[in-house]
């Protein structure tokens, strides 16, 4: 029998290991087809792309018994249901479910959508907002997982990586923890981490190190006011998001922070206002006294200024 194959409905299918593939090619060609092809009412493989593509390989004639023709859809989307469902038994690892659940995720937008030229109301397991729990728990997974494994995919990882997390050679957390990490640096920072990604090379240990010591770093440089950090962040932002930034160099930071606030943790301005003086330079040089500096007139009896108010005391 003649078969077509619609290119979509071969995307829906498992991406198999070429080593399987092999395997039941070889099969095939040593007891012939056992299995049945599935197909539509037009003869299109609804599901049994790899086995048709071993027979056609083999150049083998595919038997009328070894085919089941499917009449019971009436719409593509139907179809695509079916050879989603069909896919569940042969998903072996995690992130093989979550790209099984993304193609499900469009089926049911795109039943949404004819729902809506239609006027049909949603039946109750496709509420708004319910979609990804209902269709993480049809796959066999928590819906944290999956939308986890979601997120990664929507980020159009290397191919290497992908490949990576259907082998099961790495974790859906862990590449998406990587992912989440990357997003926080600077957009010319972390291009090191970048480049590793696309070589297949997730070093979540490292990553979570730099995020770690440089958000200390920004939290640590916050706490004092412009001047202190005008004098300190050129001295270390270049090297900060990267791997040099360790914790030796963000305790550096810090060290240098106390020195130049004059050993003051935590050091913030306040702005006060002080009582007329006979002129703005007496003004200027109390305020400088005080470790501060002056922002000008309030009124015609106060000046505005902005102190340490720890020397204040």
């Amino acid at each position: 029998m003649k078969l077509k194959v619609d290119p979509e409905f071969e995307k829906l299918g498992a991406k198999m290991n070429f080593c399987i593939y092999e395997g039941i090619r070889e099969d095939i060609k040593e007891h012939g087809l056992i299995k049945p092809i599935d197909v539509d009412e037009t003869n299109t493989i609804l599901d049994g792309h790899h086995r048709y593509k071993a027979c056609t390989e083999l150049k083998m004639e595919i038997p009328d018994d070894k085919v089941i023709v499917h009449t019971e859809f009436k719409t593509r989307e139907e179809k695509k249901d079916y050879i989603c469902r069909c896919q569940l038994t042969k998903m072996q690892t995690p992130f093989e479910k979550v790209e099984l659940g993304m193609h499900w995720l469009s089926i049911e937008a795109e039943k949404a959508k004819q729902r809506m030229k239609t006027g049909t109301l949603a039946s109750k397991d496709t509420e708004v907002g319910k979609t990804a729990e209902i269709i993480a728990k049809r796959v066999g997974l928590g819906q944290c997982t999956f939308e986890r494994g979601k997120k990664i995919i929507e980020s159009k990882p290397p191919d290497i990586i992908l490949k990576r997390l259907r082998d099961f050679d790495i974790g859906i957390r862990e590449v998406y923890e990587f992912i989440t990490m990357l997003e926080q640096f600077p957009e010319d920072k972390g291009d090191e981490f970048r480049e590793e990604f696309k070589e297949g090379k997730v070093d979540i240990l490292e990553i979570k190190q730099v995020h770690g010591h440089s958000r200390a770093a920004e939290e640590s440089l916050n706490d004092y006011n412009e001047l202190i950090q005008a004098q300190m962040k050129p001295k270390f932002e270049s090297i900060m998001w990267t791997r040099k930034f360790n914790d030796n160099q963000l305790r550096q930071l810090q060290h240098d922070l106390l020195v130049a606030s004059g050993g003051n943790p935590k050091l913030k301005t306040k702005r006060v206002e002080a009582s007329m003086f006979e002129d703005d330079e007496d003004a200027e040089n109390f305020a400088k006294r005080l470790g501060g500096i002056l922002l000008g007139k309030v009124t015609v009896e106060y000046y505005e200024m902005e102190i340490d108010p720890l020397k204040e005391a």
